[in-house]
């Protein structure tokens, strides 16, 4: 029997129907069905007060999701925008990229770094993350690889999103020097921060430190909680386990 998985976020790559991101498209495994659903919101959460508006669009889109029928929700979003609320109204799985993602890590390796795309004025996004998942004392540092100013340029057809998406030179060796970097500080696993980041990190080699991609790593946890004998929980402990066995 399928069991169908309805996703929340394009990770900077609308499609205007119902297909994935092509990222999760390529793993989606045999007897699962993966459905895009897009918020009707354009909202940017590039504040607290404007990523209100997002938890909100996200929720509405949630809630509209389950009733037309799924088994699972996935918020591929590093913010998790509506999970909380979510899971409070519904009894199905809900996932989130954020939350994924940190409690692998901090189960992987107790401790951890973020890089993100996003500009240190956007800082609180992963705060909140950190505090709800209560891994703020394992998180060493969060590297930001924009400027504040560089958020202007989201409006253009072509901005440092579009440039890193599209693996550009100078963007794909920013992300790969920090990486670097904070390999050298010994500091854990590394996520990284923003699922529009998935086409450029999903490319990386990976060496003795796990990069962990919150767009891929979520969608496979969404799997492997339906497949597990969780309903309530969610079995990170276990889904480590698979990722690098002892």
């Amino acid at each position: 029997m399928t069991a169908n998985i309805t996703i929340i976020g394009t990770g900077f790559s609308p499609s205007g129907g119902t297909r994935p991101p092509v990222e999760i498209a390529n793993i989606v495994s045999e007897d699962f069905n993966a459905t895009l659903i897009e918020t009707e919101s354009n909202e940017f959460p590039s504040t607290p007060e404007k990523r209100a508006l997002v938890e909100q669009a996200y929720l509405d889109t949630g809630l509209r999701a389950v009733a037309d029928g799924c088994d699972a929700l996935y918020i591929n979003t590093v913010g998790d925008y509506g999970l909380e609320a979510l899971r409070a109204q519904l009894s199905i799985p809900v996932i989130g990229a954020g939350e994924t993602a940190a409690k692998t890590a901090s189960l992987l390796a107790n401790k951890f770094s973020i890089v993100t795309i996003w500009p240190e004025s956007m800082d609180f996004i992963y705060r909140d993350l950190l505090a709800s998942t209560h891994t703020s004392d394992q998180c060493q540092e969060i590297r930001h690889l924009s400027e504040n100013d560089d958020l202007k340029s989201l409006a253009n057809e072509t901005n440092f999103v579009t440039d890193l998406r599209g693996c550009s030179i100078d963007s794909y060796q920013q992300l790969q020097q920090a990486i670097k970097d904070l390999v050298k500080q010994d500091n854990g696993c590394i996520i990284t921060g923003c699922t529009c980041m998935a086409p450029a990190a999903v490319t990386l080699e990976q060496g003795s430190v796990p990069v962990l991609e919150p767009m891929t790593l979520g969608y496979r946890f969404s799997e492997f909680w339906l497949s597990s004998a969780s309903t309530i929980t969610p079995p990170f402990e276990a889904f480590s386990e698979t990722l690098f066995p002892q």
